[in-house]
C-alpha cells in the first residue's frame, strides 16, 4: 500500500510544515532535551511519523517504541500499566518511547494518573502525546509537553508529491485527477496516497474513474445540495432528511465533502454558525457510518 510504502523515515522525507520540523530537530538535539511532547494536528497530517522518526533520533530500539492507541485504552488502568512499565529498563538500546496517539480520549482519571511520570519521566523514558484536540486535554498535562503543532498540507504541496510517487512507482495519471485527489485529501497526505492507490490502476474518463472509487466532487449534487441546505440559515430537519434518505455515497467521503465546502465558506466570511457546522463534522464516520452522519447534520441545524 502506497501509504505505508512512502511513509517518512526521517525529518528530510517529512512534507510540509518545515519550521515545525526544524522546531523538532533542534530541540531534540539539545543536551537538555525534553522528555515529554505534544503533536496536535488533524488526522494524516503526519502526527505519528513525525513521532517515529523522533523516537529513532532518541537512539530507541524499533522494539522499544510503543504506540498505544488511547481510544482503545483510555482508562486508568492502561496509566498504571504504562508507569509500572516505566519503571524497567528498556531491553534493547538505551531507552523507551511511548506514543500515545488519541490521547484526547483519555478519561481526566488516566490523565492525572499520568501527570508525575510526565513531569518527572525516568532518564530512560520519552512520551510522545498525539492528538487532534489539544484543548480536551486537562492544562496541567499541556503544560508538561514541549508542543507543537503539526498543519493540513496544501493542495499544491499534496500535488507535488503525488507526482513524485506517480514517477517512482511508472504511473501514468492524469494531472487533473491528481488535483483532484489533493483536494478531496483535505491536507492528509496519508488520504491522497490511500486514493491513488484506489485509481492508479484504472484507465478512462476522469470522472468515470472518480466515481469508480467514490470520491466526492463537486459534481456529485447530492451531497453539493446537502452542503447547501445545512448552509441554509433555519433550515428545517425535514428538509435535510430528505436528502440524506436519497444520499448513497460513503458517509466518510461525504464528511470530507461538507468539511472542504464549509471551510471555503469560513475562509471568506465571519461565521459562527458555519464554524459549528465544522466542528460538527470533526470526527470520522468510520465506525459511525450513514448514523454518525445523520447525528452531525442534526446537531449542526441545532447551533
Amino acid at each position: 500500500m502506497l501509504h505505508i510504502k512512502y511513509r517518512p523515515q526521517s525529518f528530510s522525507d517529512m512534507i510540509g510544515n518545515k519550521e515545525t520540523v526544524e522546531g523538532v530537530k533542534s530541540l531534540i538535539s539539545s543536551k537538555e532535551r525534553p522528555h515529554t511532547y505534544l503533536l496536535h494536528g488533524p488526522s494524516g497530517c503526519g502526527k505519528t511519523s513525525l513521532s517515529r522518526i523522533m523516537s529513532r533520533e532518541f537512539g530507541c530500539h524499533q522494539n522499544e517504541i510503543v504506540e498505544i492507541n488511547i481510544s482503545n485504552n483510555r482508562g486508568i488502568d492502561t496509566a498504571r500499566d504504562i508507569i509500572d512499565k516505566t519503571k524497567l529498563r528498556p531491553l534493547y538500546g538505551p531507552c523507551r518511547v511511548y506514543i500515545l496517539d488519541e490521547v484526547h480520549k483519555s478519561t481526566n482519571e488516566f490523565q492525572n494518573a499520568l501527570l508525575k511520570v510526565l513531569e518527572e519521566p525516568p532518564e530512560h523514558i520519552y512520551f510522545i502525546l498525539c492528538t487532534t484536540e489539544p484543548d480536551k486535554l486537562i492544562k496541567t498535562v499541556r503544560n508538561r509537553c514541549s508542543t507543537f503543532s503539526i498543519s493540513p498540507l496544501s493542495d499544491k504541496s499534496i500535488v507535488r508529491a503525488l507526482e513524485e510517487v506517480c514517477k517512482k512507482e511508472s504511473l501514468t495519471v492524469d494531472s487533473e485527477l491528481l488535483k483532484t485527489i489533493a483536494k478531496e485529501s483535505l491536507g492528509s497526505m496519508r488520504s491522497a496516497l490511500v486514493m491513488l492507490d484506489q485509481i492508479k490502476d484504472l484507465k478512462g474518463d476522469i470522472s468515470e474513474i472518480i466515481a469508480s472509487v467514490g470520491i466526492v466532487t463537486e459534481e456529485n449534487k447530492t451531497v453539493i445540495e446537502l452542503c447547501r441546505r445545512l448552509a441554509t440559515p433555519k433550515v428545517k430537519w425535514k428538509s435535510i432528511a430528505i436528502v440524506l434518505k436519497n444520499l448513497e455515497e460513503d458517509p466518510e467521503k461525504v464528511r470530507r465533502a461538507v468539511l472542504g465546502y464549509f471551510s471555503n465558506i469560513l475562509l471568506n466570511e465571519d461565521n459562527p454558525y458555519v464554524a459549528s457546522v465544522i466542528e460538527c463534522f470533526e470526527e470520522p464516520f468510520y465506525n459511525s457510518g450513514k448514523a454518525g452522519l445523520i447525528k452531525a447534520c442534526y446537531m449542526a441545524i441545532k447551533f
